[in-house]
């Protein structure tokens, strides 16, 4: 596991008429839904970067100060928001839970947005627009079990869920993640999981490209699904389509009633 260092580390607005977001993709029936949100002088707010933390090769874990109208607009986990840093701007999952005035973000370096924003030293300005997106289902999966699936940075809303989730374990049944990374350096939140595992909630870790000390399983999520007892649970998908695609196929040829997984990309 690779040390990780904390580094605390603003910009100009610049402002565009119109953006097109995808919207997040739930269920097998729905289809990808293009949303238009004007992206005015009252589009965008300003929020301030207040620590910036390796988590692993090319990925960093951000976390943003952001204004109450911004933190009071996520109420689901799982949802989105668009970030610019100057005239860049991207789409990044919120890994936090709602309800704090901070956003965390978990992201892979190679972005342009994703890297402009983690040289961005602390106290200074990003532009935020407000989260968007239905986000995961958690109020529908009350009294359920729940799968949670996810690869790579994709995590990142899942992470949101488990976090929602903490305060609130007794309202659910089994709770299992399964999270798979590159390798072991790409492995993040480990210290979370292991707190998680004392308050009956799973994750699992593999990784696809093992080095001599791991000892966890290795190979792809897919190895790691259950074969049975999927009849009471929701299962909460999130990665490469092609990996989200056969995961879903694979859930319901082993039970997984066909209206309870949900994507989100």
């Amino acid at each position: 596991m690779t040390t990780k260092v904390v580094m605390l580390q603003r910009s100009n607005r610049n402002v565009i008429n119109f953006t097109t977001v995808i919207s997040a993709r739930t269920g097998p029936h729905s289809s990808r839904r293009k949303v238009l949100q004007r992206a005015g002088m009252s589009g965008w707010r300003k929020a301030t970067i207040t620590e910036t933390e390796v988590a692993g090769p090319n990925l960093q874990l951000i976390r943003v100060e952001v204004p109450a109208t911004v933190a009071t607009a996520f109420h689901t986990p799982g949802q989105f928001v668009r970030v610019k840093v100057g005239e860049l701007q991207s789409p990044f999952a919120i890994a936090s839970a709602p309800g704090s005035s901070h956003f965390e973000f978990f992201v892979r370096t190679n972005g342009d947005v994703a890297r402009a924003m983690s040289a961005l030293p602390a106290g200074d300005l990003i532009e935020i627009a407000l989260p968007e997106g239905p986000g995961f289902p958690l109020e529908r999966a009350k009294g359920h079990s729940l799968l949670l699936v996810g690869t790579g940075t994709g995590w990142a809303p899942l992470r949101s869920v488990l976090l929602a989730l903490r305060r609130r374990r007794h309202e659910f049944k089994n709770v299992v993640g399964i999270y798979g990374a590159l390798t072991p350096e790409h492995v993040v939140f480990d210290e979370e999981f292991s707190e998680m595992k004392s308050e009956g909630i799973d994750v699992r870790v593999t990784v696809t490209e093992p080095i001599s000390t791991w000892t966890g399983p290795v190979g792809r999520v897919q190895a790691l699904l259950p074969t049975n007892g999927l009849e009471a649970t929701f299962a909460f998908l999130c990665g490469q389509p092609e990996m989200t695609a056969e995961v879903a196929g694979l859930l319901k040829s082993r039970g997984l009633p066909a209206d309870r997984w949900y994507i989100n990309y």
